[in-house]
């Protein structure tokens, strides 16, 4: 077709036509055709021989082509890799022939910065596959810029393809530095001719000729034609430290091929004061790297400059004044966490000005824990309430240990959006005013003291306890309690003044103190009111015989001898006892009425008590003697133990009894319990009492038993303070073995009521109990406030309804609910069941039907001896 075809092109069509013509032709033909091929064959090879030679003449001309091209050409592939370039590429690059360009990226050729920008630049004109020009810098090894204006052309395939790009760059590094020239020299006539207040100056450094405009003269007061040398007058006119500082920046700007300048110095006004001129300007190197030209502007800033110096001047002085003060400042930017403090802060926090960039974590790193839980709540309230102030006087410690007071003080700033952004505040070392304010504290202390306290003994003194009564009678008031009031008196003492001297009567009085506080509560006040004579205030009384105890417990301290400067002294007191309200409801009225009552013992020999009303003082001595007697009562064998059956109602049957304590006194005849079981309590005999009923009660089970008899269980009422024996367990052990009685049929009751006194320990003490196989029965249930969560927790088998509940069924509604309920409350918890204090029929029909079966109460029998017991044992 007139073409010229490729070799390989003609070798497969001489395939093609062996496969056609085979057939074809007869075998005759086939040398024929063959002979025809291999002529065809030379003559192709010959072609192809010369059309290679034709193509490298072709490409040598092209590269001698482009070698004359005085801009560089260069080719890439679309990975900018380099496939060549012509002789002012390879130049401009410092490279010797092709070899040592292909296949390098401009990352090879250039600094990492322009390395990839040209290559951005290879990417736009890939992509786009269009033609781009840039405006290309790089930095030469001279360290100044040059400037190329390249153009990137894409290499596109037959298929359309971009298989890499040409680029063709050209030098326009004069141009552009004579368009810089031409912009400065119009800015130049510019500032001539439109007035500007900026001065413009051009220096020519090869010739030292310099241009100054009109208003460049003018900031330093000269006329136009007055400078005759430029120069000198510039370098005359400037202050010898800016001088020296502006030389010096010249010299920087030479030494590092810098550009542009900018410098602030002073220059001497014509009429002799100074003027603060700012320097701005370009510098323009030939290509040797010399600076050849400089060309700027002055601007007189003088007003700003004097007005930075004022601040400055005001700022030295700020910090000083806050030194003097011990006060620094601070600035917290609370967006970007930044915290910046002035020197005193640092000096503060014992460290060296400006020695480390703080932080908001470093400053609480001064703080003790405790403090830094207190910092943080400050700051947080104050961020969160923009009417509370951070304001805090908090602890710290410095570097060396030492501990400071500081005050600190901070002000919040806001966004548009009322967001918090900024905290500035002052931090003040308050250390010697703590001090002081310490000091004051502890001497107004030391006087209050003083005044309100008794100098010899250290007790209240007269003013000081007559307040403490009135407070006592409020509260006593409001709460509907009892205060007894106390005025002790020593017997005698005179004598002790007069016969020894003042100095041993002070050491009596003393030691009196010490014994008076070893004998009263933490929460009773005494005083001395003068002389010898003393006054206490108990509160919280129970009853007046709590205030007995109390007496007689002083009277009892008073009576080991004193030993003094080798002198054995024994003293005695007396005692009056005023109550509120029933002896008056004042203060005056409560002193002189224990007053009185004090001077009623006198008259009763001293050495005694007497309260207010003859009437309780004979109680008093009541309790006192019976006390002694109850004391006498085990070993006289005045004690008797009664039993009160406990009955099943439907059958009747007797299911145990109660072992109940009776006293047969000589003179006073049969004493119920509840006059003789609280001073048993009081007195701590409550638990000799509780050993010998158990004593006895179970010997007496154990002989009906051997009788033939059956009682049932024997229950003993348990006491707190026997449960609460260390040695409780081995002694119920003993007696228990003693008498012989077997641990099933024990029960111990407990009552509620003592047992919240004190209900851990009472919990553990009844589960080692109930571990010996002994029930145990909780007394007065309802009576007590106790928790259902201890009630759970409680190892017993029976609850006993409180006789109080029972007394008024069934009439009243609230007994009734609150019986019904402590029933039903048993049977969830699958306890047992009694009610005691059972009269009539009704009650107990009431308790039956509701689902208590076990009756105990006078309906029934009442408490007996062991021999009417018997009798009704026998009858059974």
């Amino acid at each position: 077709d007139g073409h010229l075809l490729k070799p390989i092109d003609h070798l497969q069509l001489l395939k093609k036509l062996k496969r056609v013509i085979r057939p074809l032709f007869l075998e005759k033909r086939l040398d024929a055709v063959n002979s025809e091929l291999y002529d065809l064959k030379i003559r192709l090879k010959d072609e192809v021989v010369d059309r290679t030679t034709e193509l490298a003449q072709e490409r040598n001309l092209i590269r001698t082509i482009i070698d004359t091209i005085p801009s560089c050409v260069y080719w890439k592939d679309r990975d900018s890799v380099y496939q060549g370039g012509n002789k002012a590429f390879l130049e401009e690059k410092g490279l010797k022939d092709f070899d040592d360009l292909i296949g390098k990226s401009d990352i090879d050729l250039n600094t990492q910065t322009y390395a990839d920008k040209y290559r951005q630049n290879d990417q736009k004109t890939i992509i786009s596959k269009q033609p781009i020009l840039n405006l290309e810098e790089e930095e030469k090894r001279e360290g100044l810029s040059h400037y190329f204006l390249t153009s990137k052309i894409p290499l596109i395939n037959s298929a359309d393809e971009v298989e890499g790009l040409v680029g063709i760059t050209q030098d326009i590094t004069e141009i552009k530095r004579k368009e810089a020239d031409l912009v400065i020299y119009k800015e130049r006539m510019e500032y001539a001719f439109t007035g500007s207040n900026d001065g413009l100056w051009d220096w020519d450094l090869l010739s030292d000729d310099a241009y100054l405009s009109p208003r460049w003269k003018a900031i330093i007061g000269y006329e136009d034609n007055e400078l005759k040398n430029v120069i000198t007058t510039w370098r005359g006119s400037l202050h010898p430290h800016d001088l020296v500082m502006a030389e010096s920046e010249l010299e920087h700007v030479f030494s590092q091929k810098k550009e542009f300048y900018q410098v602030e110095f002073r220059q001497r006004h014509k009429e002799g004061h100074w003027v603060w001129v700012l320097a701005r300007g370009a510098v323009r190197f030939d290509e040797a790297g010399k600076a050849v030209r400089m060309i700027g502007t002055h601007t007189d800033i003088t007003e700003q400059k004097e007005a930075e110096l004022r601040l400055q001047e005001s700022q030295k002085y700020l910090a000083t004044a806050q030194k003097i003060a011990h006060l620094g400042s601070w600035k917290w930017d609370i967006l970007t966490d930044e915290l910046q403090w002035s020197d005193e802060v640092f000096r503060i926090f014992g460290e060296k000005s400006q020695c480390f960039a703080p932080t908001y974590e470093r400053f609480l790193s001064y703080l003790p824990d405790d403090e830094q839980v207190r910092v943080n709540e400050a700051i947080t309230v104050s961020l969160e309430d923009k009417y509370r102030p951070y304001d805090i006087v908090h602890q710290i410690i410095q570097k060396d240990g030492t501990i400071r007071y500081v005050h600190e003080m901070g002000d919040l700033s806001y966004d548009e959006n009322g967001g918090p952004v900024e905290m500035i505040g002052t931090v003040l070392d308050v250390t010697t005013q703590m001090e002081v304010e310490k000091t004051l504290k502890e001497q107004k202390e030391i006087l209050a003291h003083q005044v309100h306290h008794d100098a010899l003994t250290g007790l209240p003194n007269r003013v000081l306890f007559n307040d403490r009564l009135g407070q006592a009678i409020y509260k006593a008031k409001r709460n509907k309690s009892q205060i007894a009031v106390f005025f002790i008196d020593l017997d005698h003492f005179k004598q002790i003044n007069d016969s020894l001297g003042h100095d041993v009567g002070d050491e009596v009085l003393k030691n009196f103190t010490h014994r008076l506080h070893a004998s009263v509560r933490e929460e009773d006040t005494l005083a001395r009111m003068g002389g010898d004579e003393f006054m206490l205030i108990m509160e919280k009384l129970q009853d007046p015989q709590s205030a007995v105890l109390l007496a007689e417990k002083i009277i009892e301290a008073m009576k080991a001898p004193m030993m003094i400067d080798e002198h054995h002294l024994f003293l005695t007191g007396s005692i009056g006892i005023s109550l509120y309200p029933q002896d008056g409801e004042s203060v005056q009225t409560l002193i002189k009425n224990a007053d009185a009552a004090m001077y009623r013992a006198k008259d009763e020999g001293r050495n005694n008590y007497q309260f207010y009303t003859a009437e309780m003082t004979e109680l008093a001595f009541e309790r006192v003697l019976m006390e002694s007697s109850l004391r006498r009562a085990v070993d006289n064998n005045e004690l008797i133990v009664y039993y009160q059956p406990q009955i099943e109602a439907k059958t009747e049957r007797i299911l145990g009894m109660e072992a109940l304590i009776r006293w047969e006194h000589p003179e006073l005849g049969l004493v119920a319990p509840n006059r003789f079981l609280p001073l048993a309590e009081e007195t701590g005999l409550i638990v000799e009492l509780d050993h010998w009923v158990m004593e006895t009660a179970m010997t007496q089970m154990q002989k009906w038993y051997e009788q033939g008899y059956d009682p049932g269980k024997i229950a003993l009422n348990l006491s707190i303070k026997q449960l609460q024996e260390k040695d409780m367990l081995t002694i119920l052990l003993g007696i228990i073995e003693k008498s012989g009685c077997s641990m099933e049929n024990i029960e111990l009751e407990v009552t509620e009521r003592e047992m919240m006194k004190k209900p851990e320990t009472s919990i553990a003490r009844l589960h080692e109990i109930s571990e010996l196989g002994i029930s145990l029965a909780l007394d007065d249930f309802g009576t007590g406030y106790s928790s259902l969560s201890y009630l759970k927790r409680l190892p017993v088998d029976k609850l006993k309804i409180d006789q109080s509940f029972v007394r008024n069924l069934p009439g009243d509604e609230e007994d009734v609910a609150i019986t019904r309920a402590v029933i039903a409350l048993a049977k969830s918890l699958k306890l047992e069941l009694i009610a005691e204090g059972v009269e009539t029929e009704e009650q107990r029909d009431f308790i039956v039907e509701n689902g208590c079966p076990n009756i105990q109460g006078y309906l029934y029998a009442r408490p007996m001896p062991a021999e009417d017991i018997e009798k009704l044992l026998r009858s059974r």
